[in-house]
């Protein structure tokens, strides 16, 4: 017989034989004729076949559908996610008795066939795969499905069958697989430029995945290039990856985001955050000092680089000169992260010229320049400075004549040098002899140490050197002879003093015989001291240096200069930076002047360098000078910590920054819509800055999460400290004693326990324990009624005698901040005899037990192998009638039997009956 179905899609011929007439064509019948027709035509699309539900393409004006759905609600399409479980909803709604009822696919290694995966038969659950769990009954056959493989995806069938029909529909089951998604960072160079790669991918992914890049919330900039590569499977599923490349000197954002979509995600827009590296610009500088070694003066220029990443390239740039004589002496200090490089050679060289540090660093636009000019020295002429000694009526500068008399001792002829060498020395001979005995140079003097004889006079010449600089003076030393004297009468001395206008004169009269008259002035050397202190000014300290010069009228000059002599460079620097304030000179009402320079300098320019104080005063032969050492500046310190607060539900998040010579500015990098409390506290110890910044937030907000402070500063600082805050879980609280579950329902509610203590016992706990990896938590016990109970460490503590009134509920809560986990504990009091007795009881019963045991399976195996019924005894009497009782209302009519067809006679069995007899004696052994 030959039959059309005319569908929506076309017109289909099925042929079958006349035997198979049916009253009613249902969806049963032409079912494996459709499914065979989908697969011979279009077998390439096995995931795709026609389904036999209604659908857009096939609808009940279309083809001849029986009207069966109204009693049976089906999801029609599910989505599943490869690894995880999903629900197959099917329940049928009709008034009619199930006789089976099963899930089922069509079997494509056996054509017009269906599995059956899972259902109820002969009203029995049952489940053939084991991906599937049983159906909850056989009206309602939702069941809980793995998805355990990508061909899981097709359609599936929901049947119920009644004695008259059966009424199927169909879902289809799409399967996804959620990628695997990977981040790895790399590097490379080309073309001396560093690059970084930075590679994600999502892998094994169904649909595929698609991927893009931010930076700080936007997308990439046109400096950097994205790559995209796509591989796809033969089980459907597909990888893709991106591959973000950057050079690194253009990189300010420490992170890049890579932004993956996909529907299987938890969130479809998930963030990746990849760490990479950055270029920080350093803080380039140049210092000259000139250090003295074996006798030999050296000059040393350090150039350095702090704070900068990588390490700044550093090359010292002389003007057209050998360099073979430069001594170089490179240091590297990690604490400060700065790379230093020194070059040290002999003093004589390179004066007056300027020395240039070149830096290169890949955060540089251009080549970064510091040059320094080193001094060019001099020495102009040697000088005597002793004007008592010298003669008059000498008017020539290339010598110096110096009128000594016979039998003097203790003589010194002081010279002074002319120049601005930083030391000299001085050399003297007699007639281009060595000098005669007695006759030495000591410092810048040349000292007669004996009494002055007459060999002594001649012409003596005295060099000051110091390397190639020279200059040199000659002394014409003349001694007068000893005269002797005719005995004179002393004068008549007197001495006036008087005060006119504010002056004090002091007068010398010696009366006849004729008398010299001279004065011997006292020495009366000018008090120098010299002090420092700080002040800070927009987060920059500056030093204060203050020199005072307390001397007799006139006033003193003050000066400054870097280091332990004065030079020109060493003054032009200072007079760059300097502010320097020279206060009126105080006059004092004993006749002394007090002079005060206030020097202003900037902390960090002039760290651990030498400032001097150079008094000029009549009462001087030479300039005095006072030196301080200004302080070396530590390096900062920074760190970031979290913390929790005392009394507070709140923690802290400190940012810190302790300087010398230059605060910082402080920033929390959190994330939008933050309501925590930010405060700020900075203040000044001297030239250190102390500053922090602290954040207030609850736990729960960031655990977990990294807090990044950002430390920036005027001078090109730019660091950033992250903190990690912890996450913290308390998983449950566990009862250490042996108790035994009192009620322990299905679900997710909470297991009471059950725990006996004993009766009129002293100093019984319960000890606790709480699981997770919180620091410490509060742990309190409550009874049902709310009242709190004695708690002694972990464990609840019964001090007393234990009666009646101690059992009850007890409820024992551990929390930390928003986590929390509690027990419940049921408390039973027993005394011993109660104990006692439950022994007795549970051995008893079990013995019991046994017995039955033996005595059922005897009378057993003797009702078989017996020719006739045994005679009843009588200690099973009571047990008879107690298995009589407990049988199905059918039994209890009388004797049962059951005839078995065909048997041969109606022969009837006795129907055999087991039974459990289970005893539950609680107790606490």
């Amino acid at each position: 017989m030959e039959f059309m179905y005319e569908c929506g899609m076309g017109v289909l011929f099925l042929r079958r034989p006349a035997s198979d007439v049916v009253p009613k064509l249902t969806v049963c019948d032409i079912l494996p004729d459709i499914q065979a027709w989908t697969l011979n035509r279009w077998p390439e699309n096995q995931d795709t076949l026609l389904s036999l539900r209604r659908r857009e393409a096939l609808t009940t004006n279309q083809c001849i559908w029986p009207d069966m759905e109204e009693d049976m609600e089906i999801d029609r399409n599910v989505t599943g996610i490869l690894g995880e479980d999903i629900f197959l909803r099917c329940q049928y709604l009709g008034q009619n008795d199930i006789t089976d009822a099963s899930w089922k696919r069509p079997d494509y290694r056996m054509k017009r066939s269906m599995k059956k995966l899972t259902g109820y038969k002969n009203n029995k659950a049952f489940s053939k795969d084991p991906d599937f769990s049983a159906p909850a009954s056989p009206t309602n056959l939702t069941v809980k499905m793995r998805v355990s493989t990508l061909e899981a995806q097709g359609e599936y069938t929901c049947v119920f069958a009644t004695d008259d029909e059966e009424i199927t529909n169909s879902m289809l089951l799409t399967v996804l697989a959620r990628p695997d998604i990977h981040t790895v960072v790399t590097e490379d160079t080309d073309n001396a430029t560093h690059y970084q790669s930075v590679t994600c991918s999502a892998t094994n992914g169904k649909p595929v995945a698609l991927i893009r890049w931010e930076i700080n919330g936007s997308p990439p900039t046109d400096d950097s290039s994205v790559g995209m590569r796509n591989t796809s499977y033969t089980n459907g599923t597909a990888t893709v990856t991106s591959i973000l490349r950057f050079p690194t000197h253009l990189q300010d954002q420490d992170m890049v985001t890579c932004v993956v979509q996909h529907p299987t995600l938890p969130d479809p827009t998930t963030h990746v955050t990849v760490r990479v590296e950055t270029f920080v610009a350093p803080n380039v500088t140049i210092e000259t000092y000139l250090v003295l070694e074996d006798g030999e003066e050296f000059w040393v220029v350090t150039c350095g680089a702090a704070g900068g990443r990588p390490q700044a390239d550093i090359t010292l740039v002389l003007p057209n000169k050998e360099t073979s004589s430069i001594l170089q002496k490179e240091v590297v200090m990690d604490a400060a992260d700065t790379w230093v490089r020194s070059y040290r050679f002999p003093a004589e060289l390179h004066e007056g010229e300027n020395i240039t540090c070149l830096f290169d660093h890949p955060k540089f636009p251009h080549r970064e320049l510091r040059t320094v000019t080193l001094p060019a020295f001099y020495l102009s002429a040697v000088r005597l400075l002793n004007p008592g000694l010298a003669d008059s009526s000498n008017e020539s500068q290339a010598v110096e004549s110096v009128v000594l008399e016979e039998g003097q001792s203790n003589t010194t002829i002081r010279l002074k040098v002319v120049g601005d060498v930083p030391r000299y020395s001085i050399v003297c001979t007699k007639e281009q002899q060595s000098l005669p005995e007695g006759v030495a140079v000591i410092g810048s003097a040349l000292t007669l140490q004996g009494p002055v004889e007459l060999y002594h006079a001649g012409m003596y010449e005295c060099e000051a050197s110091y390397y190639s600089h020279r200059a040199s003076v000659q002394l014409d030393i003349t001694v007068n002879p000893q005269v002797k004297q005719p005995v004179t009468v002393p004068p008549s001395i007197r001495i006036d003093v008087q005060d006119r206008l504010g002056d004090r004169l002091i007068e010398c009269l010696a009366a006849v015989p004729v008398a010299n008259v001279s004065w011997v002035l006292p020495e009366a050397p000018p008090n120098i001291t010299i002090q420092s202190s700080s002040e800070w000014e927009k987060d920059v300290a500056h030093t204060l240096v203050q020199c005072t010069v307390d001397s007799v009228g006139p006033a003193a000059t003050i000066s400054w200069s870097l280091g332990d002599r004065d030079s020109d460079s060493s003054t032009s620097q200072l007079m760059e930076v300097q502010e320097q304030v020279q206060g009126q000179p105080e006059l004092h009402a004993n006749g002394s002047v007090t002079v005060r320079s206030v020097l202003r300098l900037p902390t960090s320019m002039f760290s651990g360098q030498n400032v001097t104080c150079v008094a000029d005063h009549l009462g001087l032969e030479i300039p005095e000078r006072r030196g301080i050492l200004l302080r070396v500046l530590d390096s900062p310190v920074m760190r970031v910590f979290v913390a929790r607060q005392r009394g507070s539900p709140l923690w802290l998040a400190v940012c810190e920054y302790r300087g010398d010579g230059l605060g910082a500015h402080l920033t929390w990098v959190l994330p939008d819509n933050t309501t925590g409390h930010i405060s700020f506290r900075s203040w000044y110890e001297g030239v250190r800055v102390l500053t922090n910044l602290t954040y207030e937030f609850p736990l729960a907000l960031h655990e977990g999460q990294d807090l990044t402070c950002l430390i920036q500063n005027h001078h090109g600082l730019k660091e950033r400290r992250t903190v990690h805050v912890p996450r913290y879980y308390i998983s449950s609280v566990r009862v250490l004693n042996q108790t035994t579950p009192l009620y322990k329902p299905y679900g997710d509610e909470v297991v009471i326990h059950r725990m006996s203590l004993k009766e009129n016992f002293h100093n019984q706990r319960i000890l606790l324990k709480v699981n997770g990896n919180v620091p410490t938590y509060s742990l309190t016990c409550h009874r049902n009624d709310g009242s709190l109970v004695q708690m002694d460490g972990e464990a609840l503590l019964f001090q007393s005698e234990v009666t009646e009134r101690e059992a009850g509920l007890y409820t024992c809560h551990a929390s930390f901040y928003h986590h929390q986990a509690s027990v419940l504990i049921q408390v039973e009091v027993t005394s011993e005899n109660q104990q006692l007795i439950m022994v007795f009881i549970v051995c008893f019963s079990s013995a019991a037990a046994i017995t039955i045991l033996l005595i059922v399976t005897l009378c057993v195996f003797c009702k078989i192998n017996g020719d006739r019924p045994a005679p009843k005894r009588e200690s099973l009497a009571a047990l008879t009638s107690l298995t009589q009782d407990l049988c199905s209302p059918e039994l209890r009519k009388g004797k049962a039997a059951v005839t078995v067809p065909g048997g041969g006679g109606g022969q009837e069995y006795n129907q055999l009956l087991s039974y459990s007899i289970v005893i539950d004696a609680r107790s606490t052994v």
